[in-house]
């Protein structure tokens, strides 16, 4: 018998969370820090099977190769309920966005399951479905909520969370780096391709902080293959290495695609527009957006990265520049600065500022 075919389901979430970055007592690794994205709710998924699905570990792998939607759903309904027996509030479910992170970690642990042998490919089938159609999993969503008194969604354009950045980050890693192992389909199946550059595009959303529009107009000039930088507005920045990976295999697929425009991001038919589908518009990826983190606006990405460039003390007039954000919305970050930290930091910020001004040395 394989080590796989002996797992308990225990060792495989135990499996899958090492292979998310966190161990088995729900610490990230790298930072010994509490993890609140993955470990939380795959232990009330798990909690769950043990209660309403009568877990056994010598059926557990029966039970999740039967799971169907509806079982999906329940759960959810089961995250919720169970949460507001803490007696804390703060670990009670209060938004509806926090449904959708639910179901990415349920996803993502599905599709490791597939990836050792236990696959249930109709409910793989139906993730995929609720990705590409919003409104029916909304209708789930609301469904789900029913006289459970969850808010709508967060206020427009807040900064998405810290759970929001690691989903998205890891479910565009598992997209991308899937859908690159089959270059040929890339060349011939629409939905395939177009599920590849969205996720491109929204890991550049995260890394730079820029205008959507801004990464649309990249050209493939502006990406240097061999030194591994980018030109984003005139700033030449270096990629973090996962990304610039990536970038470069994409970077092969689109020399096969002949098109008259030198955007580096195009569709497979080398234009920027396929049917209703603009590339340059926001529209092709809020629909992801709205799937995973329950938000369905850009400029939240934006602000959780100023907000770290902010606190790294990079300049005013650079973020503006290199995001192409106006004064509004960098003042509006800085706020979130100010508002997460405490006295002492606000000094220190201001003391760094007052030492760099030009007079300082004459004085």
């Amino acid at each position: 018998m394989s080590d796989v075919a002996r797992l308990t389901l225990l060792a495989a979430i135990d499996d899958f969370l090492l292979k998310k970055g966190v161990d088995a007592n729900g610490v990230y690794i790298n930072t010994n820090q509490n993890d609140g994205v993955y470990y939380p709710k795959i232990k009330a998924f798990y909690d769950y099977l043990l209660e309403k699905r009568n877990l056994k570990d010598d059926s557990w792998k029966d039970l999740l190769m039967e799971f169907k939607p509806k079982d999906i759903e329940e759960s959810m309904v089961f995250y919720i309920d169970e949460s507001r027996k803490h007696f804390n509030p703060a670990f009670w479910v209060r938004k509806k966005g926090t449904l959708h992170n639910y179901v990415t970690v349920v996803t993502e642990f599905f599709k490791y399951l597939s990836s050792i042998d236990h696959k249930n490919q109709k409910l793989l089938y139906t993730f995929d479905l609720w990705e590409e159609d919003d409104e029916q999993f909304n209708k789930i969503i609301e469904k789900v909520c029913e006289g459970k008194d969850l808010i709508e969604k967060v206020e427009t354009q807040e900064p998405i969370l810290d759970e929001d950045f690691r989903l998205l980050c890891d479910v565009c890693d598992n997209d991308i780096n899937r859908l690159a192992l089959n270059e040929k389909r890339l060349l011939e199946d629409d939905k395939y391709y177009n599920k590849y550059v969205r996720a491109l595009i929204i890991k550049l959303l995260l890394f730079t902080g820029a205008r959507y529009s801004v990464l649309t107009n990249i050209t493939i000039k502006d990406f240097n293959v061999q030194c591994n930088v980018l030109k984003i507005n005139n700033y030449t920045v270096h990629l973090p290495n996962k990304l610039c990976s990536q970038l470069q295999k994409y970077y092969l697929v689109r020399k096969n695609i002949n098109s008259d425009f030198d955007n580096l991001f195009v569709f497979r038919n080398g234009k920027l527009s396929n049917g209703s589908n603009q590339i340059t518009s926001p529209a092709f990826v809020v629909k992801f957006l709205i799937r995973h983190i329950g938000r369905d606006d850009i400029k939240g990405i934006s602000k959780y990265t100023i907000i770290k460039m902010i606190k790294s003390n990079i300049n005013q007039e650079i973020i503006q520049e290199f995001t192409q954000y106006k004064e509004t919305i960098y003042y509006q970050c800085l706020g979130y600065v100010f508002k997460e930290n405490d006295f002492l930091t606000k000094s220190r910020y201001l003391d760094s500022k007052i030492r760099s001004l030009d007079i300082f040395d004459y004085l």
